[in-house]
């Protein structure tokens, strides 16, 4: 999901048949954000989320002042820095961990050293590991399978061109390279990803163990927006848009599509989030008022029922003239519960219904502390940060 007045515009920069669907227009305010969770400013406003299975805690970018790489106690809002350096794009497995990201590493004597490395730290303990650098303020764009087995990244060369796409088993870091691409979808095994090539429209298909990669097509209508993808032992599952505010999923393995939810408010395509059982899905509607305010309301829908609601609705502060940045989603590793940002505020709303509940969790503690960095150190972070989301959001499925 996803970065001192310049800094923030900078990052905002960065930053067929069908079912019949029920409708859920949006709730009149005053509906509530929902329950706060931790201090604010604990993470940065825009920031993409990671909730870990083993430690019940949700990891992502720091504030603007620092970007270290934190984790947040899902139940009691305790915080503790993960890495230092400044971190960008978590991903992680089922499991919970290890995290992957991206570190910026910035050159103290301004002399043109900065660098990027893409690390891994284990949420059990230990000091993080770096797999890959490259000089200059570049980006990593990495996915990771459900099992946790298998890595596929790739990285920049200049703004819009990139590297070979990397493979990696790791259990024993042995790596093979195919055409230059960034991955955007890794299968629950890791015999199967998708991918683009050097950002351009359309994605393929890689199949690791046959070596093959080959034009991938979803079949989606040719005016829908994707809105986020699934891989699951059915196969994978499609969220698209129609409109301003229906919603669809197509299932590929059997080549049918359903309406899932109408909503009277704009929803927007790249905030899609499905749970981990994939009985639910999240996403922000935006609705401008006086600008630069916009009603910002979190949906979430039900796939099975085919119905959904508003959660939460508040305000949000667009920098003017910019996007708006919207906060992240996740849901607990449970399915129970989502945590979303309105700013730089991490809220939560648990769902009445239990669904079915993922492995047991553990509380860590600890933690270090973190000094602010420098105006210059910022002001790179920011370009760093909106280079990131801007790439980020070409590849989002």
């Amino acid at each position: 999901m996803r970065p001192v007045a310049a800094v923030l515009c900078l990052l905002a920069l960065s930053a067929s048949g069908c079912a019949k669907s029920r409708s859920h227009p949006t709730a009149p305010q005053p509906l509530g954000q929902g329950t706060p969770l931790g201090a604010a400013g604990a993470f940065l406003s825009g920031n993409h989320f990671v909730w870990s299975a083993l430690t019940n805690e949700i990891v992502g970018s720091g504030d603007i002042s620092t970007l270290s790489l934190v984790a947040m106690h899902g139940t009691t809002g305790a915080t503790r820095v993960l890495d230092s350096a400044a971190a960008l794009l978590p991903v992680a497995p089922a499991a919970g961990t290890p995290v992957y990201y991206e570190a910026l590493l910035l050159d103290p004597t301004l002399t043109g050293n900065d660098s990027v490395a893409l690390r891994r730290v284990s949420l059990g303990g230990g000091a993080p590991v770096q797999l890959d650098a490259i000089p200059g303020l570049e980006l990593y764009a990495h996915e990771i399978s459900g099992d946790g087995d298998w890595l596929a990244w790739g990285r920049t060369i200049g703004l819009f061109t990139s590297d070979s796409l990397v493979i990696e088993a790791t259990a024993t870091g042995a790596r093979s390279r195919i055409e230059p691409g960034f991955p955007i979808l890794v299968s629950p095994d890791g015999s199967q990803f998708l991918y683009r090539t050097d950002l351009l429209p359309g994605m393929k298909l890689r199949d690791r163990v046959a070596g093959t990669s080959a034009p991938f097509d979803l079949g989606l209508p040719a005016d829908a927006r994707l809105a986020g993808m699934r891989w699951d032992a059915g196969g994978l599952h499609a969220l698209y848009l129609l409109g301003k505010g229906q919603l669809h999923v197509r299932h590929l393995a059997s080549g049918t599509s359903e309406a899932l939810y109408s909503a009277s408010d704009s929803l927007v395509s790249i905030s899609g989030t499905w749970s981990p059982n994939g009985a639910r899905v999240a996403l922000w509607s935006d609705v401008p008022a006086v600008e630069p305010a916009h009603t910002v309301s979190l949906h979430v829908v039900d796939v099975a029922a085919k119905n959904g609601a508003v959660v939460a609705t508040g305000s949000v502060t667009a920098s003017p003239g910019f996007p708006l940045l919207l906060g992240a989603i996740a849901f607990s590793p449970d399915s129970r519960r989502v945590a979303y940002q309105y700013a730089d505020q991490v809220f939560t709303h648990d769902f009445p219904v239990a669904t079915a509940a993922a492995p047991g969790f553990v509380s860590l503690a600890g933690g270090a502390a973190l000094a602010a960095r420098s105006p210059s150190e910022v002001a790179r972070l920011a370009i760093a940060r909106a280079r990131a989301v801007s790439v980020r959001a070409r590849l989002s499925p």
